[in-house]
């Protein structure tokens, strides 16, 4: 595998395709946040080798799939995955794992091993960060350049219910997420109570 050439080729590609209005929040930031996650988790969960750099592969290529289309991105992604990562050295079966981690990240998410969970909560942890409220935003953003819009008090409902069905697979970020997490599922039923929800 030569992670090091699938690496730039993929950030360049997103660098020049992703279409202006995804980069409210799923441009090249959010993959290089997702990539830098992964190997804290990854870190902390005691993966390493050839499983690390398929799950660095992974968070890299795994919104690869908005360069072409917005909805069922994770399916575009694997496509695009088995297209390009042969030419870098990456067996089928290695692809096939990238493209399960890959898919494990569709909402609802259902990760069935160790790395698929890592991805899954390096997607997502902004949920416990300080950074939530700010990309909660540019989510909203982002679908309304989509064309779908939400009022303030639809916004809220819709970023509770996520926030409560939501649960992070590993201990690792369960135990550096959840707390701040729980914060701010707490703030948004204040808001929406404000707003007469």
């Amino acid at each position: 595998m030569n992670f090091k050439k699938a690496r730039k080729y993929i950030l360049t590609r997103l660098e020049e395709g992703l279409p202006h209005e995804l980069f409210h929040y799923h441009g090249l930031r959010h993959t290089l946040d997702v990539e830098r996650e992964v190997m804290e988790f990854a870190a902390a969960e005691k993966i390493s080798g050839d499983e690390l750099v398929l799950l660095k592969t992974a968070a890299l290529y795994h919104d690869s799939g908005f360069l072409v289309q917005y909805k069922n991105n994770e399916e575009m992604a694997c496509v695009l995955a088995k297209e390009f990562l042969p030419e870098f050295d990456y067996s089928q079966e290695q692809i096939e794992s990238i493209c399960k981690m890959i898919m494990a990240t569709r909402i609802p998410q259902e990760p069935q091993n160790l790395s698929e969970r890592i991805l899954c909560d390096a997607d997502l942890e902004y949920l416990g960060t300080d950074r939530f409220c700010s990309l909660s935003n540019a989510l909203r953003e982002e679908l309304a350049d989509q064309d779908i819009y939400f009022s303030e008090k639809e916004w809220l409902k819709l970023e509770i219910d996520f926030m409560e069905k939501h649960k992070f697979f590993t201990n690792s970020a369960a135990r550096s997420r959840n707390d701040l997490k729980m914060k701010h599922l707490s703030e948004l039923k204040k808001a929406l109570e404000k707003l007469g929800g």
